[in-house]
């Protein structure tokens, strides 16, 4: 398992594995994984531990950009060219008003990055793929004729 810093950047080959998850906490089924609610005084949602799969990380990401028309998270694309998608570790500060004063409080959050290449990998590839079903229906179809 891989130990998290600040101001690295990680490969999603660094992820932990499902069954990983399941040695360390072995109450979790790979059924379900409770998921932190932030609301006080509500229980947290329980989710299937399969999405947290990266197909599904995916899927959740672009229909928050499709149907919400916003990005999800707080990841910068830093790497130029990169073509995979990696975490970054978000170090945020935040004023907290005291009955005593201002305090600074710093949050930090690990942030799954999608770089705009990936994007791009993913269209031309399913672009790509169309182009060649269609030619097999075409060809089928035209020897289906002769």
């Amino acid at each position: 398992m891989v130990d998290w810093y600040t101001g690295i950047v990680y490969d999603i080959t660094d992820d932990i594995d499902l069954e990983d998850i399941q040695n360390i906490c072995p109450s979790i089924s790979i059924e379900t994984i409770f998921y932190k609610n932030n609301e006080k005084g509500k229980k947290p949602t329980q989710i299937p531990l399969d999405f947290i799969r990266h197909g599904s990380l995916l899927y959740t990401y672009r229909n928050s950009l499709v149907h919400e028309l916003r990005q999800k998270g707080q990841g910068m694309n830093i790497i130029k060219n990169a073509e995979q998608p990696y975490y970054q570790i978000m170090d945020t500060v935040v004023p907290e008003t005291l009955e005593t004063g201002m305090r600074i409080l710093r949050k930090q959050t690990l942030e799954l990055v999608y770089p705009l290449n990936l994007f791009k990998t993913l269209c031309e590839d399913a672009i790509k793929n169309v182009k060649n079903t269609i030619s097999i229906i075409i060809s089928t179809h035209i020897h289906a004729l002769i």
